[in-house]
């Protein structure tokens, strides 16, 4: 009975770090790995839930699929990838998810590491795809704005 109560014990105190820092079991590449295998023996052999996917979105959730596979040689689960390894992954299984749902691509978050001006840090950034195409459209109007108006004349509005 002592023994029982000891071992109840042990795995109590164990456990307790766990417990108390809210950390949960490291994400499974291989659970990822084998979904992503049965969504493309889905769509290969033309299951009923992919019929609405055209030929061109196939393509590329197999490439995205691809890319996927290849990261994850290898490793067990995403804490044994680098922080960019595993940014890639995370947003090849966005893209997945956007090529294969019924909603437009530029709803897809995508993802990027971009350094903190004045440090060598560097922090996550996530925006859907037409977020960043109006970022991106925004900026280059300011520089064509800038660029356009450099002439003593046109800064004095004449």
């Amino acid at each position: 009975m002592k023994q029982i109560l000891y071992l109840l014990l042990a795995a109590a105190l164990v456990s307790t770090p766990y417990a108390i820092a809210g950390e949960e079991e490291p994400v499974r590449l291989d659970q990822i790995l084998e979904e992503q295998r049965s969504i493309r023996g889905a769509i290969e052999t033309h299951d009923s839930a992919y019929q609405h996917v055209s030929e061109y979105r196939r393509k590329r959730v197999f490439e995205a699929q691809d890319r996927l596979f290849y990261l994850a040689e290898g490793r067990a689960d995403l804490g044994a990838l680098p922080p960019d390894d595993r940014l890639d992954v995370f947003n090849q299984l966005k893209k997945i998810e956007a090529l294969l749902s019924a909603g437009r691509e530029s709803e897809r978050t995508v993802c990027e590491r971009v350094a903190i001006a004045g440090t060598r840090r560097y922090q996550t950034a996530c925006m859907t795809e037409a977020e960043r195409e109006r970022r991106a459209e925004s900026a280059k109007r300011a520089m064509l704005e800038r660029a356009a108006c450099t002439t003593a004349k046109c800064k004095a509005g004449g």
